[in-house]
């Protein structure tokens, strides 16, 4: 009876050792989450600094594309309004994370006192040191089996969220797409409004030919 007291006491020393490195590793990749949304956001910098010299190119080449540069922009900011209150929501992945570790944590300390029970029974049985190996056996392969577990969920977490560039490229592209479709039908309506000019100077000349007549 006391040998299975001693080797619960052991383990829970071995616990609290590895619940310390969770937490240096939960300060680490919280450092290098920090450091990928800094380079993150110089990319986006640069990002918009391209939009604005494009925009700037395109009005100084067209007066008819101020109208859609304005038309965008106020379509944009109305974007970027909706934008900030999913990047507010974005903004709290490190609570979840630190849930889904909590989690893991948890489930640690609560199944792995329970997986030796019956090796601690032989080992209260049977004097063989083959037993206790056992028993760190399992409580190895536990260990490793969860933190897989806790970099899976983590991983599966990273890429449903997907990346402010990734996001505004997304927009360039609907924009571009957008100004091209309205390009055509500028072009469409001019050539309508050539059309219609083109009948109006003929039912004039028409007019002045009846009246010279008259």
């Amino acid at each position: 009876m006391l040998s299975i007291i001693y080797v619960g006491l052991s383990g829970r020393g071995k616990f609290s050792a590895r619940e310390k490195n969770g937490e240096e590793g939960k300060k680490e990749y919280s450092t290098l989450n920090e450091r990928a949304r800094a380079r993150t956001r110089k990319a986006e910098l640069s990002t918009l600094n391209e939009i604005v010299s494009s925009y700037q190119a395109l009005i100084s080449v067209s007066p008819k594309a101020k109208v859609l540069v304005i038309f965008h922009m106020a379509e944009r900011q109305a974007a970027d309004q909706q934008q900030h209150q999913i990047d507010a929501q974005m903004q709290s992945p490190q609570p979840q994370k630190e849930d889904m570790v909590a989690c893991v944590i948890a489930l640690e300390a609560a199944l792995l006192p329970c997986l030796p029970a019956r090796e601690l029974q032989a080992i209260d049985r049977s004097p063989h040191p083959s037993h206790q190996i056992d028993v760190e056996r399992h409580a190895r392969d536990f260990m490793e089996a969860a933190k897989k577990l806790q970099l899976y969920f983590i991983g599966l977490q990273r890429e449903d969220q997907p990346t402010k560039a990734e996001q505004l490229r997304k927009e360039i592209d609907a924009m571009e797409e957008e100004l091209r479709i309205k390009t055509e039908l500028i072009k469409k309506h001019e050539r309508l409004i050539q059309g219609w000019k083109k009948d109006l100077k003929d039912q004039l000349d028409k007019h002045n030919t009846e009246l010279e007549r008259v």
